[in-house]
């Protein structure tokens, strides 16, 4: 006999799936380490920073403003995620200092 799954639990995103969990927000500290080793730049509206299968070696943590991930299907572009200040995403082998493998 198989367990049918609870109301609940059935209904939950997996996880890693949601964006709070897909993009956390860095406290004022964490910020600040990571600019340490990095470069603070400003980003112009519309500007795109990473091309579409291009290897990321890096990371970005957004400060002030939005930055909004988009999917691109059939010559369409849909907002598939918005990092808000204090939000991050890219290469997370960076932060960890282990090595990228390119696909």
């Amino acid at each position: 006999m198989t367990k049918m799954p609870d109301a609940e639990n059935a209904l939950s995103p997996p996880p890693g799936s949601i964006p709070s969990e897909m993009f956390p927000v860095l406290t004022s500290a964490q910020q600040a380490r990571i600019l340490a080793h990095g470069q603070r730049r400003t980003v112009e509206q519309h500007e795109i920073v990473v091309e579409l299968n291009e290897h990321v070696t890096k990371v970005f943590v957004v400060v002030s403003g939005q930055l909004h991930a988009l999917q691109v299907a059939n010559n369409q572009e849909r907002v598939v995620a918005i990092c808000n200040p204090g939000m991050f995403t890219g290469e997370l082998t960076v932060l960890s200092g282990r090595r990228s493998n390119p696909l």
